[in-house]
């Protein structure tokens, strides 16, 4: 599993992260981490620009649904 580094946390942030931790009988990275998953969950920018990114390497437009299923049954 890759590492990362964090550097120039400020000591508030780094108190918090240890208090957590400590109440919760957690190591600091498993808090760490916890609250980097949290983060990304609530990131809406980020997520629509991973979806945006994505959608940019389909292959053409997306077709709506009801115009497939309607020259479908107009073929019939």
């Amino acid at each position: 599993m890759p590492d990362l580094t964090i550097k120039d946390l400020d000591d508030s942030t780094l108190r918090t992260i240890a208090f957590q931790a400590e109440v919760q009988n957690r190591s600091v990275d498993e808090v760490a981490i916890g609250l980097i998953r949290l983060g990304l969950l609530h990131d809406v920018e980020g997520r629509v620009a991973v979806a945006d990114r994505i959608r940019s390497g389909t292959r053409g437009p997306v077709e709506d649904s009801t115009d497939v299923i309607r020259r479908m049954r107009d073929a019939v």
